[in-house]
Parts: structure tokens; C-alpha cells; sequence
């Protein structure tokens, strides 16, 4: 997948890597994929039937709702993470909206009103993807030149340090933020949402995150 992990984690002796490929079928709050994902909306997370042959595609579908469908797992300091980075398939594009990445605080608000930093595509604002990081103190966000393809596979990722974010797609690099970088743990998630109660969806083939471990305990 030509993923942008850093040849460096942090100069720390201890890191952790969490991967998640979805080849697990189960998909309950707290047991979804092999990191045992919590989940959370009005509609439904499964296998993707439509892709059978090729095992491991997770399907987020809101269903006719408004609610955001989402996975996440627990919350997390930014600066013990030095890469994220995912496989998704948007499903729907009109009247809908998609972000990957770290969120803060209520996952089922909707737009990109969470802290955080994260890709985002909101198809009343852009056809193309969005860069995002937000803190108490405001908000950045980048529009990049690529668009969001109907049933395309993308890859997006983010490089974290302390002070900077290189957000990747399709293993460019379209925007480095240096301001609103978020400092408070949040959360890892994919989230899909509907804006018109028609259902919405988008998979997710392939999770990856890289980071440091503070105080580690020999």
C-alpha cells in the first residue's frame, strides 16, 4: 500500500502498532475487527457483501437517519502517535459526509464541529477531500485538489509531531498544518453520516497506527 510510516518513532525505545485488516467478522460495540473497535450510530457495520472475494472490507451504512455511523477505539494523547492512516471507499457522495482520523469529545456531532485532526469530505462544501486540525482555539482546514471518486479506494494518512501534521493521500503529500494542532487524547475513528436521511455508507479495508509509549513499564 506504500504507506508513509517514519523511519523514526519519536527516538523512544518503546512504540506500540496497532493494524487492523477486518478480517474478523465480528462486529459488536467493543468487538469489531481484531482491535475490538467500539461502534456507535442508527444503522448497521458488517462485512461488505458486495466484496466477497476479497475478505476483510468493513461497510458503514447509516441507514435513513441522520445519525452518524462509527468506529473508534480508545482515546489517545497526538503526541504519542506518530502515524495514522486508512483504506476507505466512499459509497455515496451526495448528501454525504466522511472523516478518518483522531476526534475529540462527541463522535455523533456531526460536520467537522469536533477538535481534533482528520481527513473529512463534506459534499455540501467540497467534492474533494479536506485536511482538518481544530483545537479550543480554531480551526484549519485545507481543501486538496483530490476528489472524492464514487466506489474509489484512497488512501489517507496523517505524520504526526508535535508541531506539525503532513496529511497523505494516495501516498502524496497535499498539506502540512502547523496551527490548531490538538493536544487533549482523542479518539482514533471512521465515521460516515447522512445529511438528507437517504442512507449513506463507506468501507474501510485497512487500518494502521504507529506510536510512542510513555512511561513504559519494563
Amino acid at each position: 500500500l506504500g504507506f508513509q510510516i517514519p523511519l523514526e518513532i519519536g527516538g523512544s525505545l518503546f512504540h506500540f502498532s496497532a493494524y487492523d485488516s477486518f478480517i474478523s467478522t465480528g462486529t459488536a460495540a467493543g468487538g469489531t475487527g481484531v482491535l475490538g473497535s467500539m461502534v456507535g450510530g442508527a444503522g448497521t457495520i458488517a462485512p461488505n457483501t458486495a466484496d466477497m472475494g476479497h475478505p476483510g472490507i468493513l461497510l458503514l451504512d447509516t441507514g435513513p437517519t441522520t445519525t452518524p455511523e462509527r468506529i473508534s477505539l480508545t482515546s489517545l494523547f497526538p503526541t504519542d502517535i506518530v502515524y495514522l492512516g486508512g483504506v476507505i471507499r466512499v459509497e455515496r457522495i451526495v448528501n454525504s459526509d466522511v472523516r478518518l482520523g483522531l476526534m475529540l469529545g462527541n463522535l455523533a456531532g456531526t460536520g467537522e464541529v469536533r477538535q481534533g485532526m482528520y481527513f473529512s469530505f463534506l459534499s455540501g462544501s467540497s467534492p474533494n477531500w479536506r485536511t482538518v486540525t481544530r483545537d479550543a482555539g480554531g480551526i484549519t482546514v485545507n481543501t486538496s485538489t483530490v476528489p472524492v471518486g464514487l466506489n474509489e479506494w484512497v488512501v489517507l494518512e496523517m505524520v504526526l509531531a508535535p508541531t506539525t501534521i503532513d496529511f497523505f493521500i494516495n501516498r502524496q503529500r497535499v498539506f502540512r498544518h502547523t496551527t490548531n494542532i490538538l493536544a487533549s487524547a482523542a479518539a482514533p475513528a471512521f465515521i460516515v453520516e447522512s445529511t438528507d436521511a437517504v442512507a449513506s455508507s463507506a468501507s474501510i479495508d485497512t487500518f494502521l497506527m504507529l506510536g510512542t509509549v510513555p512511561n513504559a513499564q519494563l
